[in-house]
């Protein structure tokens, strides 16, 4: 058994009974005068024929003719006979065993070769495992395949002697230059078709299928809208509605925001399970935005029926009715839905949207418009849809809300023929997961080998392919879960007892996550400044000067539309102005990692700002002795605030997409539709965590009273600054060390047209 191994998108590794050739042949740009990206040369180890060197020395500009007198001259008559005029019928002769995996860009070449009859996995790198009958090699010398005048015991490795290595050489070569000559005429063919309009025909390539590319952009997107334009309505003024409505205790309200918060951002995790393992993203997307569409009704319902909330404050008295047991329930009820729908959306839209594509370039262009869409959804929602609340009436705001919730989910269904839908795994990808570590523990004192064929390398589900012929060595230990041991397989080859016998992909796909979490944990802290700020900001807001001229004044809630505006802002400008200019003046582009380190450093900022600007509004407070003043509001614009919050959205622009794109990158395909809401429960625990920071400050300190004007919240941005600059520095190291799956496919490394 001998195998041809791909291990990049710009090598070809041939394994032949010991000996290594690496044919740097670039994207075979290698005939007829199409250049070659890493010069066209082979690297010889261990070599059997010696002479193969030594014809693709120098040449980065060979055409076919050349090449085939080449071969000619060096490997005689018979090996061109085998070249190319053999069909890939009489190549089948010689191979009885395929299985390949390749890299999008070489599947249809290689499939014309291997005749292969199911669709092949993309990006994965190629696997070709063959065995040779040596009936049809009897009549072939040694010295067939390297020249005539060449030994056999310099053209054959020692301990390799067979006369039948040559041939395998050949015919490996055979295939190699096959794959050549089928590129250039396909390539020639699309470039004398598409010349004029290359950049075009790149951004359409997507949307030539039938199901999938572009055509599905705008009711993504337009679905996205219309869901953020609902859940922002009720979301972002939840803490005003609950003090003015509910007669909560400023603080206790802010807590309850972040719980909410916290489960809509919480569950997506959940909702990927789901998506990955059984009912698919389309499904779990329309009955999320149906559970959302409820709650918001129940949330219009507590607005406009009086039964249903406490009797209002008496002016001037201070005393305020707490919500019955009755009416606590309604509400909760009702936040709990709305957020379950909200997590069932929010992340599982991306996944799905990102699936209709194949180009990591338009993922990563869908990526920044579904960011765009949703901070400019919650943009509307906090200022038009806030301001009918806060001016015309909480039950007006809470319908409108949920109008456009509807609205969203009947457009999303309106696209349903054009999607492209990814057939889910059956097994959830989780079980698998677990699978590999029960495994592994079970084998954990069975004695590893080097040899490929002693793992496991086919997929018991036709799901995931193996892109590395052994387990990685990083977490040796729980290559025993794809180590075969007597009884882990059936006759037929197949798996006998899933629990102790994995396939190596499934191994590495636990693998990859666990380099994935040390970065993934340093997402905690950031969201726990951002949760923190946000949520003291609508406090700070309601205690300062909200007017713009004598009559027109902002809702506190409002203010956070400069958070979604800058982070727009700086989307656009990453996409359209820095990314372009990096790439056309300095041929550099910001990997996702060092997007996101950028976005940290903003954060940090961020608070900085935040712990200046609230101890002016004490020091004013103090100065005109309103401490002790529960309704007083202090002689200083809210638009201090907006310093903070710029830095805020400018910090999310580049860290928020930066996660997103990473994580889906970098996951297993398997664990794709799960992958962005990752980022989901690093925020959704954020939202607990910084509850409990919350509490912990308020146990330990005075700093976090009801009435904010007798507290030190400036003290809270300094912990929290204090904290980010210490995670900032975690992250840097894991990031540091941290090695791409694939340096080709960075999300963000080729700017938008």
């Amino acid at each position: 058994m001998r195998e041809v191994h791909c291990l990049d998108d710009d090598a070809l590794h041939f394994v032949v009974s010991g000996a290594k050739l690496h044919f740097g042949l670039g994207e075979f740009a290698l005939i007829n005068g199409l250049k070659c990206k890493g010069g066209t040369s082979i690297t010889v180890k261990t070599v059997p024929n010696r002479l193969v060197k030594n014809y693709f020395k120098s040449s980065a500009n060979v055409t076919w003719s050349q090449l085939e007198q080449c071969f000619m001259k060096k490997f005689g008559r018979s090996f061109c006979r085998v070249c190319h005029e053999s069909s890939i019928a009489d190549m089948k002769k010689n191979i009885e065993v395929f299985r390949v995996h390749v890299d999008s860009k070489f599947a249809e070449i290689l499939q014309a070769i291997v005749d292969l009859n199911k669709k092949v996995d993309e990006k994965r790198g190629l696997l070709v495992l063959c065995s040779w009958d040596d009936d049809n090699m009897k009549d072939v010398s040694p010295n067939d395949g390297v020249g005539g005048g060449d030994s056999s015991k310099e053209a054959i490795d020692e301990g390799n002697a067979s006369q039948y290595d040559s041939v395998f050489v050949l015919v490996s070569e055979s295939a190699i230059v096959a794959i050549t000559q089928k590129y250039h005429t396909d390539k020639k063919l699309a470039m004398e078709s598409s010349a004029s309009h290359v950049d075009e025909a790149e951004m359409q390539s997507s949307s030539g299928r039938k199901n999938g590319g572009w055509i599905t952009f705008p009711f993504i997107i337009a679905t996205m809208a219309g869901l953020s334009l609902a859940s922002g309505g009720w979301m972002i003024n939840l803490i005003v509605y609950l003090i003015d409505e509910f007669n909560m205790k400023s603080i206790k309200a802010a807590k309850v925001y972040n719980v909410v918060n916290g489960l809509a951002t919480l569950f997506p995790i959940v909702g990927g399970i789901i998506a990955d393992s059984s009912l698919g993203c389309f499904s779990v997307i329309w009955i999320s935005s149906l559970i959302s569409a409820l709650g918001i009704l129940l949330l219009l319902l507590t607005a406009a029926i009086d039964v249903l909330r406490p009797l209002p404050c008496d002016d001037g008295s201070g005393l305020c009715a707490s919500p019955s047991k009755h009416q606590y329930v309604v509400l909760y009820v009702a936040l709990a839905l709305a957020s379950l729908g909200v997590a069932g959306t929010r992340f599982t839209i991306a996944p799905m949207g990102a699936n209709q594509f194949d180009k990591p370039k338009h993922q990563a262009v869908f990526f920044n418009w579904y960011i765009f869409a949703f901070y400019t959804s919650f943009a509307v929602s906090t200022t038009v849809i806030v301001y009918v609340e806060d001016n015309v009436s909480w039950a007006w705001g809470f319908g409108i809300s949920m109008a456009f919730n509807i609205l969203g989910l009947v457009i999303f269904l309106a696209g349903k023929r054009f999607y492209r839908h990814v057939k889910e795994q059956g097994d959830s990808p989780f079980v698998n997961l677990a699978r590999v570590i029960v495994a592994a523990i079970q084998k954990w004192r069975v004695p590893l080998s080097e040899q490929i064929q002693n793992y496991y390398h086919y997929p018991s589900d036709k799901t995931t392919l193996t892109t590395s012929p052994i387990p990685t060595k990083f977490f040796k230990f729980l290559n025993c879960a794809a180590f075969i041991t007597e009884g882990d397989t059936r006759p037929d080859g197949s798996i006998s007892n899933p629990w102790r016998l994995c396939t190596v992909q499934q191994v590495e796909d636990l693998k990859s996550l666990i380099k994935l979490f040390p970065l993934w944990a340093s997402g905690f802290l950031i969201s726990t400044q951002l949760v923190i700020q946000t949520s003291l900001l609508i406090l700070q807001a309601l205690k300062m000067d909200r007017h713009m001229g004598p009559h027109f004044q902002i809702p506190a809630s409002t203010m956070l539309v400069f958070i979604l505006l800058f982070t727009c802002i700086a989307i656009s400008i990453i996409d359209r102005l820095l990314y372009p200019f990096l790439a056309t003046y300095n041929s550099f582009s910001l990997s996702p990692l060092q997007r996101i380190g950028i976005g940290h450093v903003i954060t940090i900022l961020s608070m900085a700002v935040s712990a200046l600007v609230e101890s002016r509004r004490l020091r004013l407070t103090k100065s005109l002795n309103l401490q002790g003043q529960n309704d007083a509001i202090v002689p200083m614009s809210v638009f201090w605030l907006v310093p903070q919050l710029a830095l805020n959205g400018i910090g999310e622009g580049f860290h928020f997409p930066g996660h997103i794109g990473f994580y889906y990158q970098e996951f297993p395909a398997s664990l794709k539709s799960t992958s962005t809401a990752m980022v989901a429960l690093f925020i959704g625990i954020a939202y607990y965590l910084g509850n409990g920071l919350i509490d912990l400050v308020q146990r330990l300190s005075g700093w976090l009273p009801d009435n904010i004007n007798n507290g030190r919240i400036d003290n809270v941005f300094w912990l929290c600054c204090v904290l980010g600059s210490a995670n900032f520095i975690y992250y840097l190291v894991f990031a540091s060390l941290y090695k791409y799956k694939s340096m080709d496919d960075k999300p963000n490394d080729v700017p938008s047209k």
